[in-house]
């Protein structure tokens, strides 16, 4: 489902569709809303419930993230996951989380993405040039669609540290 300008979901959870790809959000939540707005030819979803954002646009992908926001491409959300993907122009993409699922904040900044935790100072870091880099405390990031890597393998993961 492609969500045109303007357009609102009444819950938290919300999908964008760009080509044969579907980027998947959710603040993990029942309550917020999700809206599209359109704008040069893109569009861009943000999903709030007031405490959690996500947010992913139809050129870049996911954007950011916060509270127990989440957004990846073609996974859908699973109870008790956030977290954000970086999704590269070559096509690869990296799965990152602070750790922490009620106080993840990602953010995006051209193709660098870092997901961090204000509280515990946990934090994971990818970019599309070098792949995965530093994580610290609980932080997680890895290759998404290589074995063992993906939202389900990190909450997994986190759990154990």
């Amino acid at each position: 489902m492609l969500l045109l300008a303007s357009s609102t979901c009444m819950a938290s959870d919300g999908e964008l569709a760009v080509g044969r790809n579907v980027y998947y959000l959710s603040t993990t939540s029942p309550g917020g809303t999700c809206k599209a707005y359109a704008s040069a030819g893109k569009t861009e979803l943000v999903c709030s419930d007031g405490a959690s954002e996500a947010s992913a646009d139809s050129e870049r992908g996911c954007l950011d993230s916060r509270g127990a926001g989440y957004c990846a491409r073609d996974v859908p959300h699973t109870a008790g996951v956030s977290g954000s993907e970086l999704t590269c122009p070559s096509g690869e993409s990296y799965v990152l989380h602070s750790g922490v699922r009620l106080d993840n904040r990602c953010l995006l900044d051209g193709q660098l993405k870092k997901c961090k935790s204000g509280t515990s100072g946990a934090y994971a870091l990818a970019s599309c040039d070098d792949g995965c880099g530093n994580t610290g405390g609980p932080g997680f990031c890895c290759k998404a669609d290589t074995s063992g890597c993906g939202f389900a393998e990190m909450l997994k993961e986190v759990q154990k540290k």
